[in-house]
């Protein structure tokens, strides 16, 4: 049985699930173009920026899934989703910091840009 927390968790959770590939797949087709076409100091001011937001969100997600790695805690039956949520967390908090390598990239690029 799951505690009122982890309920909480969990309904707060699945509406933004649900919508995640839709909105994935819509962001990936804009920020090919936004790469394809970065050629000013403002354009690639605009890639740093939007790859910190990615970031950001890459981190919010890896804290979401320590969170519900402790809700899985030792729970008999569902203890996999544990194991599932921790490996979630590392990647997101390595994609934040790749997103952050992009957004240092850009901003070099920011500055020799022409």
């Amino acid at each position: 049985m799951l505690t009122r927390r982890q309920m909480l968790v969990l309904s707060a959770t699945v509406p933004l699930l649900a919508g995640r590939a839709s909105a994935h797949e819509d962001h990936g087709e804009a920020e090919t173009a936004m790469v394809e076409n970065a050629k000013t100091p403002a354009h690639h001011a605009a890639l740093a920026a939007h790859y910190r937001e990615r970031a950001t969100k890459a981190r919010a997600d890896q804290a979401h899934h320590r969170l519900m790695a402790q809700a899985y805690g030792g729970k008999q039956g569902v203890a996999a989703g544990r194991l599932h949520c921790r490996r979630l967390a590392k990647e997101y908090g390595q994609m934040a910091d790749e997103y952050d390598a992009l957004a240092k990239l850009h901003d070099e690029a920011a500055k020799s840009a022409h």
